[in-house]
């Protein structure tokens, strides 16, 4: 089961996102412990609340108090595997973390990092996932994409 944490404005993009893609999901209840937790932007989250916590946001966040936020972009182009993820809302990049796997295109700085505490694996990406799927969504992408 996915857990979200998330701002209220963004339920709506939220549910539309999992009925597009039929997982199962429910909102984050402080009495379950989940496979994945996903939280959106600053939101707190207890850390040991999944095996997998996936922090998506644009901008530092509490998960980031040891983290130099390296560059921040109103747009860009990430590569995740030689794949490329158009990114339209703003992305930030961390210095000296991460792996390599996520990067921007562009500079080759890691756009995310993965960190283990408290028996669970924090991933940090530097995107902010459901305000991408809104503009998708209600705008769409350009037709390069």
């Amino acid at each position: 089961m996915i857990g979200v944490i998330a701002n209220l404005s963004e339920h709506g993009v939220i549910r539309e996102f999992f009925e597009l893609f039929k997982t199962p999901w429910e909102f984050y209840r402080s009495d379950r412990r989940y496979d994945v937790l996903l939280c959106a932007g600053d939101a707190p989250f207890p850390p040991t609340a999944a095996k997998l916590v996936i922090v998506y946001a644009s901008s530092k966040t509490l998960a980031d108090t040891e983290v130099e936020i390296d560059s921040q972009r109103r747009s860009t182009l990430l590569s995740y595997k030689g794949g490329r993820i158009p990114v339209y809302e703003g992305s930030i990049t961390f210095r000296h973390k991460g792996c390599g796997i996520l990067t921007d295109e562009i500079s080759h700085e890691s756009a995310g990092y993965l960190q283990q505490s408290h028996g669970s694996t924090l991933a940090r990406i530097g995107y902010d996932l459901f305000r991408e799927v809104h503009t998708l969504l209600t705008v769409g992408q350009p037709t390069a994409n």
